[in-house]
């Protein structure tokens, strides 16, 4: 009851952040973050507090290993989640807090003069310390950057995890258009009156373009059965068999074969003749 339960689910200001524009109303789609964008689709941050963030983004070291950077800032986003938003308490997951403090204990960090809290060295700073010399372990880190390290229930602390985006508008479009036209085979058969139509009509195009592929070449075919050169064309290269007039082509061809044999025969024979009377 009390003060908790009215500001339960509304937007808290966090410590060195800049003020939520939504203090004291709840969470939602914020399309103008200029950084933490993942959190674009429900967050009490607005342009203002994603600004500092990608300000320190630009600021950090050229020296700091790129998964300590990564782990880093997804740390300074952590106010745009919202349930550290709408949480009094910033808390964040322990096994995060220790990946981060691995991650960075071999980094350059200072304490910033303004916030007095834990961050990254950046090139104007004259200080600066290895953050395994400065933190006494993971949950140390977390408190010196301004957060709390939690035990509990995953869900009520901050994992490091970023929100799945949501499908567009657009996408969401599609797979209704898709849905509708799976659902419209049947009028396609009322059309045309014929199942086999409506299936084509219906089916993914790469048996579209089967089909569409094997109507043509059945086209050709018949196109070049009509065609008397072809049939020539196969008898000349010993294929008579599949020309035209089936047997009566195989029929013509064994009397030519038959006559030449003839020929060849009483040409042998005349020249026999010829040889016995000239000796």
């Amino acid at each position: 009851g009390g003060e908790a339960g009215r500001l339960a689910g509304k937007c808290v200001n966090k410590g060195r952040w800049p003020a939520f524009e939504r203090q004291g109303g709840p969470a939602g789609p914020e399309p103008d973050l200029s950084f933490c964008t993942a959190y674009s689709d429900r967050t009490c941050c607005s342009r203002a507090q994603t600004d500092a963030v990608r300000i320190s983004a630009v600021q950090l070291l050229e020296g700091m290993s790129d998964e300590c950077r990564q782990l880093w800032l997804r740390l300074e986003c952590a106010p745009c989640d919202p349930r550290l938003g709408t949480a009094k308490e910033m808390l964040v997951c322990t096994p995060f807090c220790e990946r981060v403090h691995a991650a960075c204990r071999s980094d350059w960090f200072t304490v910033d003069a303004r916030t007095q809290e834990l961050r990254p060295c950046h090139e104007a700073d004259t200080v600066c310390s290895r953050l395994e010399d400065m933190s006494e372990g993971a949950a140390d880190t977390c408190a010196l950057a301004g957060f709390a390290a939690h035990d509990g229930s995953l869900l009520e602390c901050f994992n490091g995890k970023e929100p799945a985006p949501k499908a567009s508008k657009s996408t969401r479009s599609s797979k209704r258009s898709k849905s509708r036209g799976r659902g419209d085979k049947g009028g396609s058969r009322g059309v045309l009156g014929t199942g086999l139509f409506s299936g084509v009509l219906g089916a993914p195009d790469a048996w579209k373009e089967c089909f569409v592929l094997s109507c043509g070449i059945v086209a050709v075919v018949l196109l070049v059965a009509q065609m008397p050169a072809f049939w020539d064309a196969l008898s000349d290269m010993g294929l008579g068999r599949w020309g035209r007039g089936g047997r009566g082509v195989r029929a013509a061809n064994r009397r030519k074969v038959h006559a030449a044999a003839l020929a060849r025969a009483r040409a042998q024979q005349a020249a026999a003749y010829d040889d016995a009377f000239t000796n």
